[in-house]
């Protein structure tokens, strides 16, 4: 069972992750968590799914440079979700697949494959096979793919995560002018002060069928605790956030 929360209309997912970062159920733009969503390049808030991504000069206006960091003025996380949402750094990337389990299965809904992250809470993240984009169209189809706000060690290289059927891991070598999906965090330090209220729309559970129903402020929330934060208060649309002692 999937436990996730609704945030600024945007679902998100705690898997217990040593940092206490929260993932997004689904992509920058997706309608749930199969679908590919946008593909961004490097600094360039136009997302494309038309495949005019090309590869670009390092000489070029938005080349990045070693290990930089994206503004938030350009993060596409930010702008297009909202809140303290931004895409994920290469630190979150690589934290992302050294402490969950992967098993690549097909979303029986939609039909489509991709991988299933476990963290060590026992709650789950599904990234759906997305590849990346340059001037042909879609390349590397079968992989689940993620980009970084932050650059490679050589001048134009993007940082990204990618997971498939054989291989999963981080990498630091897509060129900036290439397209590819990216998936919304929210760091620790912005949803865990002692206590905390968020607006959200509702707490949701995954069935078995594959499909989300609300959890009702009637249920019995201890049940939940373990898998969603330390405790959980639900009232009038809102969650009180209890770190414990």
């Amino acid at each position: 069972m999937i436990i996730y929360a609704i945030l600024n209309k945007h679902a998100f997912v705690n898997l217990g992750l040593p940092s206490g970062t929260l993932w997004a159920k689904c992509n920058v733009g997706a309608k749930d968590d199969a679908n590919p969503g946008k593909y961004f390049s490097w600094n360039n808030l136009r997302s494309n799914t038309e495949g005019k991504f090309e590869q670009l000069d390092i000489d070029g206006d938005n080349c990045p440079s070693p290990n930089e960091t994206l503004s938030l003025d350009n993060d596409a996380a930010r702008i297009n979700m909202g809140g303290k949402w931004h895409m994920p750094t290469a630190e979150q990337l690589q934290e992302l697949y050294r402490n969950t389990t992967k098993k690549y299965i097909e979303d029986t809904e939609h039909h489509r494959y991709g991988v299933l992250l476990t963290g060590p809470n026992g709650n789950s993240i599904f990234l759906p096979e997305t590849g990346f984009m340059d001037d042909t169209g879609i390349c590397d189809g079968w992989e689940s793919m993620i980009l970084s706000n932050t650059s490679g060690d050589g001048a134009g290289d993007v940082c990204y995560g990618y997971f498939d059927v054989n291989f999963e891991g981080f990498a630091n070598d897509l060129n900036y002018g290439f397209g590819a999906p990216t998936r919304g965090v929210i760091d620790k330090t912005d949803w865990w002060p002692i206590k905390r209220y968020l607006d959200i729309d509702q707490i949701c559970e995954n069935t078995n069928s594959g499909k989300s129903r609300s959890i009702k402020e009637s249920k019995n929330i201890s049940s939940i605790e373990k898998k969603y934060v330390d405790a959980v208060i639900i009232a009038n649309n809102k969650a009180l956030i209890l770190k414990r002692s």
